[in-house]
């Protein structure tokens, strides 16, 4: 960390102490989780959520804090939450989608960049993971089965004669 980083961040941890009902907790969370001190961050996200439970930048921030101590389901909320408050938030859809990725969700991992896509269709590195998705469903395409080869119907069996009915008719039922 640079001596300006470090001076910026002190900086802002300053700012937080003097007005705790700041939002300014995202931003020092977040310059935490890049210096590899992520429980201070998820503890500065949580208490400034608690103040501000609709905002997502804070939202954003916690969830990449957890998703880095691969806390799978607790970053799982926080980027759906930022989605159900920002439904166009790109960067959130790719951590999700990043998200589910790590975990093997592709489905859901393909769904979330097929979002970006459509929110955001000049995006290349989307547009190909989007195409490397389409290529993994070609390959593992299931083969169609062959049909059996249409052959002439059979002709009806042949009525058996008369005699014999007329006996099967005749024999009384014990």
């Amino acid at each position: 960390m640079s001596k300006a980083e470090v001076e910026s961040l002190e900086t802002l941890q300053v700012s937080l102490q003097q007005n705790p009902e700041s939002l300014t907790f995202a931003r020092v969370a977040d310059a935490l989780m890049k210096n590899s001190r992520i429980d201070e961050a998820i503890r500065i996200c949580e208490e400034g959520i608690r103040r501000h439970p609709y905002y997502v930048t804070g939202h954003m921030v916690l969830g990449k804090c957890y998703m880095q101590k691969k806390y799978f389901d607790q970053a799982e909320k926080e980027f759906k939450r930022v989605l159900l408050y920002d439904p166009k938030y790109l960067a959130a859809h790719r951590h999700y989608g990043d998200l589910m990725r790590e975990i093997g969700w592709e489905n859901t991992c393909e769904m979330s960049y097929r979002k970006i896509q459509h929110l955001d269709p000049l995006d290349e590195k989307v547009q190909s993971m989007v195409e490397e998705f389409a290529r993994k469903a070609e390959t593992n395409k299931p083969v169609e089965p062959v049909a059996p080869p249409v052959s002439a119907p059979r002709p009806a069996p042949a009525p058996k004669p008369a005699a014999a009915k007329e006996q099967r008719e005749a024999t009384p039922f014990i």
